[in-house]
């Protein structure tokens, strides 16, 4: 066999190149939004469902300390936040308070003067 005969049949090799072409980098972005467009609404719901426990839990504090500040003056309920601390909510907002004007001067222990 003619060694020349057998290089003129070769097919013509592309150069190698290091990076993407512009329809692989295309299909790689519309695979990327797709996952993205899938797993947002779990992972907002997620952080929702996170920033409502931690909500509670702070509303579950403020009661203790209100219920610490009965207990430690005289059974009365503090006057405005900034008496327990003023924690702030999970958005960073200040937690508002405000005592109950049925409750002004009333024995937070004493049943019979709350249920009158």
């Amino acid at each position: 066999m003619n060694r020349s005969i057998v290089l003129s049949h070769r097919m013509p090799t592309r150069k190698s190149t290091a990076g993407l072409t512009l329809i692989e980098l295309a299909i790689v972005l519309i695979i990327m939004g797709t996952i993205a467009s899938i797993l947002l609404p779990t992972l907002t719901s997620t952080v929702k469902r996170g920033k409502m426990s931690e909500a509670r839990s702070v509303l579950y504090a403020v009661r203790d300390e209100i219920i610490g500040y009965a207990v430690n003056h005289n059974n009365t309920l503090p006057d405005n936040a900034t008496q327990i601390g003023s924690p702030n909510d999970p958005w960073g907002r200040e937690v508002s308070y405000r005592r109950a004007s049925a409750l002004e001067g009333k024995d937070l222990c004493d049943v019979q003067a709350l249920d009158g």
